[in-house]
Order: C-alpha cells, then structure tokens, then sequence
C-alpha cells in the first residue's frame, strides 16, 4: 500500500475539480488554475486590450479561461464585469426575423450586445439625472434587471388615473430605446463611475449548425463585437469559439480575416499537464487540512506521486504517468480529468494502492472510450450527420493503417455501405477528402513510418497539409485510430504494435 493517508481518496470528485467549469465555484477554480506561459494568455487577462477570442476544441479550457478572467477583475472597482451565455443575446433581439444581408447582421449583433451592456449599467445606477441615463434605468427596470423605484413606481400606480381640468386621463409612457448602440456610446464618453466595461460571452457557439444562415449569424458576430471593443472607449470583450465551428464560419466569411489577428489557441503541452495535476492536488490537499503533505521544498514528483504513481509501463520501459494521461486525454484537461476520476474510483473498489496506477486506467479505458466516441459525435455532428456511423466502420478494425490501406478501407468498406454523406453541407465521393475530416477531427493522428520504438505522432493543428491531395498524401506517416477510442472499437493488432511517443 502507498504510503499516502486514507483521507486522501483518489476517487473524491472534490480532487479532479468539475468537468463543466462553468459550473464550478470560481474561488475554487482559481485555486487550481493553471496559467499558461504564454504572452497570449496575458493579454486575454488584460482589459487594456479591447478584444480577444480563444479558440479550441471541446474540453480545452475555453469556459474555465472565461471565467477566471472575471474573478480576476471581480474586485476592481473602475471596472463593471459582465459574464454571459450566448442564449441571454438571443433574449435580446433587434431585426432577427428580417435579416437580409450581412450589414443588418451586424448591425442586429451589436444591438443586442449593447443591450445587454446598457441593461446592466441601468441596474448599477442608484439616482438618474441626465436623460440618457434615466433612460438607462428605465429599460433596466422594464427589462427585469432592476427593480422600479418608488417614484417609477407610485406613476405605474396613477397611469390612465391622473385628470387634468377635466381634459380625460393622461397616459404615461416610458420611450423606447430606438438605437441601444448609439446611447451606450453616449453613456461610455461621459461616464463616471465605471471607467472600464469588461463583457465575457460563453458558449456563443453551443447550437451551431453549419447552414448558411447560421454561418452567416455567427460569422457577423464576431465582427459586431470587434466593431464595438474598437469603436467604444472603455469597452473589452472577451469570448470564446469552438476550433470546428471556427473552421466552418471562416470558409463562408471572407471579413473575418479582419478578426482572425485577435485569435489565440488554447493549447495543453505535456508539462502544463504536469502542472494540471499538481495545482488540483494542491488546492485538494489545502481543502481537505492536509497541507502538511505538500511542503514548500516538496517536488514535483512528489507532489503528483500522492494522487498518481509517477511512472507507467509504456512499449518496453517507463514512461511519465502525466505524459500518458496526456496522450489518452487528447491533450483535453476535461478528458484527462475524467479519465482520472474513474480511475480513482477503480483504484479505490480494488484497494490494492492509495493512487492511480496504470493498470487502473486500462480497466477503465472502454468505458472511457465510449465517452469518447459520444463527444467526438456530438462535437462533430454539425459538421457530417453521419459521423457516427462512419465512426462505427472502423469497429474491430486494425488501430494502425499504412495510407494506401486506409483509402482502401474508407473506398471499399465506409462509403459503399453509408449513403450520401456530407462534410459541411458537401457531398463527399473522395476517399481522400473524408480521411482528412477524420484527422481534422482527431479521431485519426499521423504517426512516424519507422521500425523504432516509440514514433513521434502530429495532430491535425501540426500537419494540416496532410491527406488533401495526391503530390503529398501523407508525408511519409501511418494513420492510427487515436489511443482513447481503440479499446471502445474492439480495435486489433496492426502488423506492428505502436507505442506513441511521450
């Protein structure tokens, strides 16, 4: 048995932290968040910079950044933090239902956005003096955000009652507000109070369909928010979009090279990973009075070692545990996160050790992998309707295929048998073209060609060039059905057993 005390519990969901980070408490999640080393990172924290976007794949960090960065500004009183779902825009919208073109789009975008924005200094404001910002008060208090006060109130109360001199009952109405862009403008040039707006928009993306019509809406919001952090003092926003969907949107909208310059990828190296793991074990342990565990001049490996054995058996020697995490992980912390919380409920019924071993993640690996195959369908759904069924062709199929193999699998087996299939509203009858949509969407990885131990592997992000085209279809790589999906797909043997470098 490990040394480590029995109430350190592997399995306590405490530990991992919530796979939704959104819904995690945010002084929780800022005591295990992981700060990358990269310049973009900062300046996605700093609302001296108007506009930033993250972009990543599921399962990456793009809600967990989002939500950090308003705990990070939670306490500074020049600046007004206002942290929103996608679905509060569709509350607010303006010319939706007439939309013709892209202008209107825009102009539909930044009127909901400065609604939103409007609604909420409306509420922050205690006494009104100028017309603009009774204005403000008013579409809060009619919007639910603010409550009415008493003399708002006491007139609600005498509308239609009030008799001028016998000339019949006088109505009173509240305007409404016929440009919410142009009076947030106003608002911003005379403010006072607020020196700083800082609006953080998650999940803008959550419901996309790759139609045109759709393209077009979220393409055009984008660009509405760009127009506004550059265009009105004192505002800084700040969002996220999935990887995928960014892809789909970009080939429909050509002005979105205008917006592409404030894109940063969220991306996980094998240390941050490292890093992942040390930070939640540290927070747990402080959580739980077990601080002693963790002193100043503890290492790295030490740290790790109270939750997960340091080394694992990986091809004909050891490997980092973290690296290996990272490798079935996908290089996803939400993945990593799972993999580890049902390892630790594994390691923790067998009661053979205090921390996750290897053999624990290999028991739970085909319940893992359906998760797995559950994600990358649904993440990828919107893109190809029948990715599911495409996914489904490779069950208890080699894990490894040389290319020439692989087209011929897909020729003979995958698209005889799936009719019209379809990639982002296109027909596909090239073999070629949907090899490449499984590598965009990481259910394939190139590996090295050679006899070694260990090769090097490349995602899509590393060699987007690969599989378009006959003059370099591969680039001297295998194609390998990724380590998280081999045992769910009952995949066999190759005519070589790789071990992927860690």
């Amino acid at each position: 048995m490990n040394n480590v005390p029995i109430s350190f519990r592997v399995d306590d969901r405490l530990l991992w932290g919530n796979e939704a980070a959104d819904d995690e408490d945010p002084e929780l999640l800022n005591s295990y968040f992981v700060t990358q080393k990269n310049d973009e990172w900062d300046d996605f924290f700093n609302i001296d910079i108007s506009y930033s976007i993250a972009r990543a794949r599921k399962g990456m960090g793009k809600s967990a950044i989002l939500k950090e960065c308003a705990y990070r500004n939670k306490d500074n009183e020049s600046c007004m933090v206002i942290d929103i779902k996608g679905s509060d825009l569709i509350a607010h919208k303006a010319l939706s239902e007439n939309i013709q073109n892209v202008t209107q789009s825009i102009f539909d975008w930044k009127q909901r956005i400065c609604a939103i924005i409007n609604h909420k200094l409306g509420e922050s404001i205690n006494f009104a003096w100028s017309d603009d910002t009774i204005t403000l008060v008013e579409n809060a208090e009619l919007s639910g955000y603010k409550s009415k006060n008493l003399i708002g109130s006491l007139l609600d109360r005498l509308t239609g009652k009030i008799s001028l001199l016998g000339l019949g009952d006088v109505e009173i109405t509240k305007p409404k507000i016929p440009n919410q862009s142009e009076l947030l403008k106003r608002i911003m040039e005379k403010r006072q109070k607020f020196k700083k707006i800082l609006l953080l928009i998650d999940d803008i993306d959550a419901t996309f369909r790759n139609s045109e019509k759709e393209c077009l809406d979220l393409s055009t919001f984008f660009t509405a928010c760009r127009e506004i952090a550059s265009g009105y003092k004192g505002i800084s926003i700040r969002t996220v979009v999935r990887s995928d969907v960014w892809t789909c949107i970009r080939s429909e909208d050509e002005s979105l090279d205008k917006v592409e310059q404030y894109i940063f990828d969220i991306k996980w190296s094998k240390k941050e990973f490292r890093s992942f793991f040390i930070e939640r074990i540290k927070s747990y342990c402080k959580r739980k009075n077990l601080s002693n565990l963790i002193p100043d001049d503890k290492n790295h490996e030490d740290i790790l070692s109270l939750a997960i054995e340091n080394k694992f058996p990986w091809g004909k020697s050891n490997a980092n545990s973290y690296r290996v995490i990272h490798v079935y992980a996908g290089g996803r912390p939400r993945w990593a996160a799972q993999l580890c919380r049902m390892a630790g409920k594994e390691t923790c019924r067998t009661k053979t050790t205090n921390v996750i071993t290897f053999g624990a993640i290999k028991q739970v690996l085909f319940d893992y992998g359906r998760f797995r195959l559950d994600d990358i369908k649904r993440e990828h759904n919107h893109q190809c309707e029948k990715i599911g069924q495409i996914i489904n062709s490779f069950s208890k199929q080699p894990y490894c295929f040389p290319t020439q193999y692989l087209i011929k699998f897909i020729d003979e087996v995958v698209m005889p048998n799936i009719d019209n299939i379809k990639i982002d509203n296109v027909v596909v009858n090239s073999s070629i073209k949907l090899a490449h949509f499984l590598f965009r969407t990481g259910f394939l990885i190139a590996i090295e060609r050679t006899t070694g131990e260990n090769p090097n592997y490349f995602y899509y992000d590393d060699k987007p060039e690969l599989l378009i085209d006959n003059a370099n279809l591969d680039d001297g790589m295998d194609w390998l059905i990724h380590p998280s999906y081999q045992v769910a797909l009952s995949c066999i043997n190759s005519t070589k057993n790789v071990v992927l470098s860690v």
